[in-house]
């Protein structure tokens, strides 16, 4: 498996991808209240032979 991750293109900036536990809160501003402390990061681990992704929520997956 090769080690990768998948950003998220913004308006303005390329952003990494967050897991964060429980449900999702409504904002009046950003449509979802987002507390960036408290969100992992996630990164991605790709097969070489099927192409298979997988997802894993580790602080060790943040950018260096």
């Amino acid at each position: 498996m090769v080690r990768g991750y998948i950003p998220d293109f913004s308006q303005a900036a390329y952003l990494l991808l967050n897991w964060h536990e429980g449900h999702p809160e409504k904002s009046f501003w950003t449509t979802t209240r987002v507390k960036k402390e408290r969100g992992i990061p996630i990164g991605a681990y790709r097969c070489r032979k099927c192409g298979l992704i997988e997802l894993f929520a580790d602080s060790s997956m943040a950018a260096q």
